[in-house]
């Protein structure tokens, strides 16, 4: 699926919808090289070309186009959208749906954690842990100390428990 068509994005890449956060309309964050969040961010994210990287705390949906990456040593709620030959690599916490295209990549490292449901059709890395529902023709690998959390039935409702 081309990442354009599911973020809503047109043809013209240099244009994106803006975000309506608060009752402001906010324009959302477009990156084009290295950017580093440090503290609170809220709002969507469209990483064009370089790396970014979370530190601090994000609250809104990322989308890597097309060779971008992603560094979450901090905390990342929303969903996240994997380009082709995209890659995220979580040390922290990544709380959302993730969408990985064919040639695309994420990582969760030795005490990171991901939490959501994954759309994979490109390679999920596991060496921390991870709890969701999974669809897609993508792979999964889990190496060392990675696991994947059973989803827990109690009063007909599911959930998992960390």
């Amino acid at each position: 699926m081309d990442l354009r068509v599911l973020s809503g994005i047109g043809d013209n890449m240099e244009t994106y919808p803006n975000d309506l956060i608060g009752g402001e309309i906010v324009p959302p964050l477009v990156i084009r090289d290295e950017y580093v969040i440090t503290g609170n961010h809220k709002g969507t994210i469209y990483v064009e070309s370089g790396v970014l990287n979370i530190d601090g705390s994000h609250e809104g949906t990322v989308n890597l186009l097309p060779g971008a990456a992603m560094r979450i040593k901090g905390e990342q709620y929303g969903t996240v959208n994997i380009g082709p030959g995209a890659s995220v690599v979580v040390f922290g916490i990544l709380d959302g749906t993730v969408n990985i295209q064919k040639d695309g990549s994420l990582t969760v490292e030795e005490g990171g954690k991901f939490a959501g449901n994954l759309f994979n059709d490109g390679v999920m890395c596991l060496r921390g842990v991870y709890g969701g529902f999974v669809n897609g023709d993508g792979k999964i690998k889990v190496e060392g100390k990675g696991e994947i959390k059973k989803p827990v039935i109690r009063d007909r409702i599911i959930y998992f428990d960390w």
